[in-house]
């Protein structure tokens, strides 16, 4: 029997059998899922929760995707491409799963476990290990085209992928173009615009179509009334008049994308050659992997507002208000604002592998990685040029000024201007890894205990690391709102050594069909970090009787800070929060409604805006993430019921010193439940000076409209995580089923708790059943039901077969627990849908038609989400897919 090497594993065994639990994913199951992108595979399996980058997502990215096991973030979850490491997407720390080619993937194995001590930092909740095709021989064709049952969001897929097998090795050649449209959150009711909630004459809750108080034309705030009311030049009527927020406010979603389009070109390769098939001390080959993609995509977001409060003078010709006005506008005549991606990835690994003659197996590689992100933002305001605009003076003491702009009024900010006032601002984006790793694997020789001959295996890796994120000259000027004015730029080197033992205690004795023991541990030194660290994993596999069988592993695990975490400089954002003051009443806390009062606001007090200017920024003097993890398993597979299997597996993860920064929801919230603001909390609630916001004179909290004007969020060891559940699988396989084979399996995770705690003196809070503030995102919304399973049933006979498969989500409630109910949503149900394919062979071509979200379900309303009105992040929100596949093999 062939030996081969298990995720998670250095040692070599004779089946894919591993004390740690591991999910493996075969072509047939990628196929099933009916994607073009493994994307939308990865973050539909239990284990995945929390908020991950995605096709969905428009507003926070720059075109990646990726995985977050256990909802502990993407950055702890390890990716690997048939074992080996890839260079993360830019000064981030994680892999974008867009440049992984689909069509090359033979299988995934999921490891639902800490990994550590196999491949060091990162694998913390487990790794996700990409295995791609390797005995393949002749030539297949394959071409995929999906569309959406409203026409849009066409997705189309084209690969050819080439193998020869010959007598002393193997090759194989791939190339894929893979393309997505975009979908308008326009286009869909639940997102055409952001619903927001208020009071009626007899506080009652009622929801309206809102946006931003950033209007268009802009709308004023003056002194005379104490910036308190904005107002409005009437477009229809050109009368002043006060703003009204249900139909004055800009709807920034009609103008905004809900999917990104993105096009995506790779080339991979691969080939096996024996050097030396025997000699005196063995055989030699030599491997090389190949792989080269390109992704061009894109962002549309609402066009830039003058949120850097602009006043403009009364000389303005447009200033119909008698006295200098702030403008809050949109510059709807941009057209939006875009960011483009031109990602070029490279990767090429390289070693020899072999076998001494008494069995010893060794290999020696270098992996070079590169991630490259050429980027521009398009219509970017310049705020000291969009003030000289709306000032007549200070227009005609610039000779470029193209005249006087009047922001209360449409269609007046033409070409000219826009190029004097605004920027189209480039960055790059840059990663490169490094890699040169050594194993060797065996056994003792003569030394044999009752079960079997131990095992080992040790190896060393150097690993290097280095990244860089660069802006052009007017960005590092200060000249663009909203950007850093710095660059980022680190790297760092890594030595690490690790052991691992197997010990085979006892075989095929009453009682102990299968005992055996393993043990393994690593040590890492970063040049860039004080001390090393030195992690250990055990692991127990008890089989009592031959249908049963019993696992237990002990994982210690650590993360090494990234290099955005490390250098990135401070940076100016704009962050969703929950307003604590919104409609504060007599239901409303009484030491909230303290503090509001103290603020100066009225009970019936709504914001303008959900958003609060941030200070981000990255910590030199970080420390690793420290965790350990606990399993228990057991699997059965009954002798009586052939075809059947089923394994269940209780997790148990701790995180301590966790990376990360306070959102501002947790910052907010905290200042205004203390009393009289005494929360330590407070102090990082930075004034409009600090973010360059107009002052509030009756709060050093609120700017000129009384928006919570900005928060310290730069990032430190100061989070923990803990999380348990039960994973849990069953596959049934029956046998001549009118002439076929039938295929039954229900793959589940209940996740029994995660408790996480964003800083010290800050309370834990409670996530598995609820739905809120993303731990790893920050200020977007999450969804971590207590439930999540996934049910397919496959059914084949000679040419032809089908699937269907359902999945499910338990519901969630809002983690706000002041959530007012009434119509506004407090609480999500049950969530279900369904995917049907079927396929038909004839001669060498495959045709396959199916149904994603067969019943075409619409994404759960959520209160106070501007995004959507959603959870976009964890809910399908591009509806029902249709989608066709040939693929043509000789």
């Amino acid at each position: 029997m062939e030996e081969v090497i298990v995720t998670g594993s250095r040692i070599k065994r004779s089946d894919i059998d591993s004390i740690s639990p591991i999910s493996v994913f075969d072509e047939a199951a990628l196929d099933a899922a009916g994607n073009t992108t493994l994307e939308r595979f990865l973050v539909n399996l239990p284990s995945v929760s929390g908020a991950d980058f995605g096709s969905g997502i428009n507003n926070g990215t720059a075109g990646w995707a990726t995985v977050s096991l256990r909802g502990l973030g993407p950055n702890r979850t390890l990716v690997l491409l048939n074992g080996n490491r890839m260079s993360s997407a830019g000064v981030n720390g994680f892999v974008d799963l867009n440049l992984i080619p689909s069509s090359v993937i033979e299988r995934v194995e999921v490891l639902r476990d800490g990994a550590s001590t196999t491949y060091g930092s990162d694998a913390i909740a487990g790794v996700v290990n990409l295995i791609t095709k390797t005995d393949f021989d002749g030539v297949e064709l394959e071409y995929q085209f999906d569309e959406t049952g409203e026409g849009d969001g066409q997705q189309k897929l084209a690969a050819i992928t080439f193998g020869k097998s010959f007598d002393r090795g193997n090759v194989l050649v791939n190339a894929q173009w893979q393309r997505r449209d975009e979908i308008w959150q326009g286009d869909r009711d639940f997102s055409a615009c952001p619903i927001r909630e208020g009071l009626d004459d007899n506080d009652h809750l009622y929801t309206y179509c809102g946006g931003s108080v950033a209007s268009y034309p802009g709308s004023a705030f003056v002194a005379s009334n104490g910036y308190s009311d904005g107002l409005i030049k009437d477009p229809v009527t050109g009368q002043v008049r006060v703003f009204d927020g249900e139909t004055d406010a800009f709807n920034f979603a009609a103008a905004s994308l809900m999917v990104t389009p993105q096009e995506v070109y790779s080339v991979f390769g691969q080939a096996n050659y024996d050097l030396i098939e025997s000699s005196a001390a063995g055989s030699v080959s030599g491997f090389v992997e190949t792989q080269f993609s390109n992704r061009t995509s894109s962002q549309l977001l609402a066009p830039e507002a003058t949120f850097w409060g602009s006043e403009v003078p009364v000389t303005n010709p447009g200033n119909v208000f008698g006295e200098p006005a702030y403008v809050y506008r949109r510059l709807v005549e941009t057209g939006g604002r875009r960011a483009v991606q031109d990602v070029d990835s490279y990767r090429i690994l390289s070693g020899l592998r072999g076998e001494f003659n008494n069995g010893w197996s060794w290999d020696l590689s270098y992996n070079y990685s590169k991630y490259k992100d050429n980027a521009q933002d398009k219509f970017r305001g310049m705020p000291e040029r969009m003030n000289i605009l709306i000032d007549p003076d200070l227009c005609a003491a610039d000779p470029a000024c193209p005249g006087v702009w009047d922001p209360f009024s449409r269609d007046t900010l033409t070409q000219e201007m826009q190029a004097y006032g605004l920027a189209n601002p480039l960055s790059t984006d840059q990663s490169r890894l490094r890699i040169l790793q050594s194993n060797l694997a065996g056994d003792f020789g003569g030394l044999e205990l009752p079960g079997g001959k131990p095992q080992w295996a040790i190896g060393y890796e150097h690993r290097s690391e280095e990244g860089s994120l660069s802006y052009d000259d007017n960005v590092l000027a200060g000249n663009v709102y909203n950007y850093a004015g710095a660059n980022t730029e680190a790297e760092y080197e890594v030595d690490e050594w690790y052991g691992e033992l197997r010990i085979p205690i006892l075989s095929g004795v009453p009682f102990a069909e299968v005992l055996t023991a393993e043990i393994s541990a690593r040590n890492s030194d970063y040049d860039n970090l004080e001390d090393d660290s030195t992690v250990w994993k055990y692991a127990l596999e008890w089989a009592p009787i031959r249908d049963v069988r019993l696992r237990y592993t002990y994982a210690e695990g650590f993360r090494a800070p990234n290099i955005g975490e490390i250098a990135s400089p401070e940076n100016q954002t704009a962050a969703s929060y929950r307003e604590p003051c919104q409609n504060w009443g007599a239901n409303t806390n009484a030491t909230v409604r303290a503090n509001c009062a103290a603020d100066g606001l009225s009970p019936t007090f709504s914001p303008s805006s959900d958003q609060a200017f941030s200070l981000s920024g990255g910590n030199p003097n970080l420390e690793p993430e420290e965790s350990e993890t606990q399993t228990y398993g057991v699997i059965w597979t009954p002798s009586f019921l052939e075809g059947f299997a089923a394994t269940l597996d209780w997790y148990d993860i701790q995180i301590d010193g966790a990376i990360g920064a306070l959102g501002v929801n947790d910052i907010v919230q905290g200042c205004y439940t203390s009393d009289n603001f005494s929360s330590p909390l407070c102090a990082l609630i930075l004034g409009p000076d600090a973010v360059g916001e107009n002052p509030n004179p009756n709060s050093p909290r609120r700017n000129v409209i009384s928006n919570i004007s900005g928060a310290d969020l730069r990032i430190g060891n100061l989070s923990t995580f803990e999380t348990q559940g039960l994973d849990f699988s069953t596959t049934y396989t029956f046998q001549n089923v009118f002439e076929g084979m039938l295929n039954l399996g229900l793959y589940g995770t209940y996740l029994d708790s995660y408790e996480y705690t964003s800083g010290p003196g800050i309370p834990a809070t409670e996530l598995s059943g609820y739905f809120g503030t993303d731990p790893y995102q920050g200020d977007v919304p999450a969804a971590f039901p207590e439930w999540k399973m996934n049910f397919t049933a496959s059914y084949s006979r000679n040419n032809w077969g089908g699937s269907y498969t359902v999945r499910w989500w338990s519901g969630v409630d809002d983690v706000d627990t002041t959530c007012k109910g009434a119509q506004v949503s407090c609480d999500i149900g049950d969530y279900d849908y369904h995917d049907v394919q079927g396929y038909y062979e004839w001669k060498n071509v495959t045709f396959t038609a199916g149904v994603r979200n067969l019943f075409d379900e619409d994404p759960p309303y959520v209160s106070n989400n501007g995004d959507m009105n959603t959870i976009n992040f964890n809910y399908d929100t591009a509806g029902r897919y249709y989608y066709t596949r040939v693929a043509l093999k000789f």
